[in-house]
């Protein structure tokens, strides 16, 4: 369930948070893969955390260092699915 209108990854629990970039970087995650290395995290810190893992060199530019607007990185919700 959203909590406070923000996503969480147990919202797809079961399923698969699909991402892509401007660069071409293209992958799929199990979720509940996902969720036993990181817990419950909310899309926004999930896409930071997962910039800085694929080397997102635009994410290291600044301190600490996250996922920027200018990275291009977003979630591909028309490949994301949830547990049927």
């Amino acid at each position: 369930m959203p909590r406070d209108g923000m996503q969480l990854l147990s919202d797809y629990a079961g399923g698969k948070i699909a991402i892509t970039c401007s660069c071409g970087l293209s992958r799929l995650y199990d979720v509940n893969r996902m969720m036993q290395r990181t817990g419950d995290l909310g899309m926004p810190e999930l896409l930071d955390r997962l910039a800085l893992a694929e080397g997102c060199a635009k994410s290291r530019q600044v301190q600490p260092p996250k996922h920027r607007p200018e990275c291009g990185l977003r979630l591909d919700f028309a490949r994301m699915t949830r547990a049927s």
